[in-house]
């Protein structure tokens, strides 16, 4: 569900909207096709994809056709009933106050209008939604103090594999493998007597001379 369903209220666009474009000509005229366009936004949001995209929409499709039948047997009242109905889900989509009697009603009556505002209103909100997701995708995470060339990890390019970053790298130092320790009056441990080789890590004094080569 995206973050607009989830909030409430009212329609964000009125009942006597235009709309955009060729709203209000095809809700005039081809009620069918506007009714259809709806239809298919509704359904890209039942499949969880971009209502806004009607690049698979065809317009002589089945929800068409059923308007069209609606409004010639039912003398536009079929299809103000038809309308309603779809007025009801997208209320219920987007969690819209209202009641069926009303969306009917309006349907009936005020049917073109219907017809836009119910399209607009998907389009209106799916459009903020979008704006919201690409906003949080392009900021950038909190810049520590003193760093202007702060990136992190994640965000360094890679293009062959792994790479190692300078802080990552670690100096080719000669290990020595072992050095002579005091020998102990009362020997070692395991009973042995006299001085043994005890492996250590090159000291820090020997880790800048190194550096300093």
């Amino acid at each position: 569900m995206s973050a607009s369903q989830s909030q409430g209220g009212g329609w964000e666009t009125g009942l006597c909207d235009p709309g955009e474009g060729a709203d209000c000509p095809r809700s005039c005229f081809i009620g069918c096709d506007q009714f259809g366009r709806t239809r298919h936004r509704l359904v890209q949001l039942d499949r969880h994809q971009d209502p806004l995209d009607l690049s698979k929409y065809k317009g002589c499709n089945s929800s068409c056709w059923d308007y069209f039948f609606l409004c010639i047997a039912g003398l536009y009242i079929g299809s103000g009933i038809y309308t309603g109905k779809q007025t009801k889900r997208i209320r219920k989509t987007y969690n819209i106050k209202g009641n069926y009697c009303d969306d009917v009603a309006k349907g009936i009556f005020c049917q073109p209008c219907s017809l836009i505002r119910n399209d607009l209103e998907i389009r209106q909100r799916e459009k903020v939604d979008n704006n919201n997701i690409e906003l949080a995708a392009g900021l950038r995470p909190p810049m520590p103090l003193g760093e202007e060339n702060y990136r992190p990890i994640y965000a360094m390019p890679t293009t062959e594999g792994y790479q190692r970053e300078p802080y990552m790298t670690t100096a080719n130092i000669p290990i020595h493998q072992g050095r002579e320790a005091h020998s102990h009056p009362d020997g070692d441990e395991s009973g042995g007597q006299g001085s043994h080789t005890v492996p250590l890590y090159p000291t820090a004094e020997e880790i800048r001379e190194h550096e300093r080569r």
